[in-house]
């Protein structure tokens, strides 16, 4: 799959229809990149960034939360059971943190991003994970006579 990627705008945005049909560009990006993001689990991942790109994946996803919503402990026990972490964190993450350490980091950067707008926060999650994972840019693997490999 190849993707063309717009530059986002700095400003609010919404105004026109143009600027709509990039949050419908956006909405369909998204998901992907998560999903090659979750997918590939970089190892050089700052466990920082990771919570931040979970925090705003959850703000995405639950797009009606309230900022208090994760506070309680039971709501975001639900959200583990029901949808799971694995749908907002890489799996390493998730492996080398201790749950009860994991809530509690969740917790305090969903508070970061609770106040966010929808649209805000997609933008705010594309720019993040260009730092992680360059999205805009493809990569294919093939092979040239029998031993020979190279990357496009």
């Amino acid at each position: 799959m190849i993707r063309s990627v717009p530059i986002f705008p700095k400003v609010p945005f919404l105004n026109n229809k143009s600027e709509m049909a990039d949050i419908s560009y956006v909405n369909s990006l998204l998901p992907q990149v998560k999903q090659d993001y979750l997918s590939r689990d970089p190892p050089s991942l700052s466990e920082e960034t990771a919570l931040r790109l979970c925090c705003l994946a959850m703000r995405h996803y639950f797009r009606d939360m309230h900022q208090i919503a994760l506070d309680k402990k039971s709501n975001l026990e639900c959200l583990e059971k029901e949808i799971g972490l694995a749908k907002f964190l890489p799996a390493g993450i998730i492996s080398k943190t201790k749950q009860k350490t994991l809530r509690k980091l969740i917790q305090q950067n969903f508070k970061k991003c609770a106040s966010l707008s929808h649209p805000e926060c997609m933008i705010q999650f594309l720019e993040t994970m260009k730092t992680v994972y360059r999205y805009d840019q493809e990569r294919f693997d093939g092979n040239i006579g029998v031993s020979k490999k190279f990357h496009l």
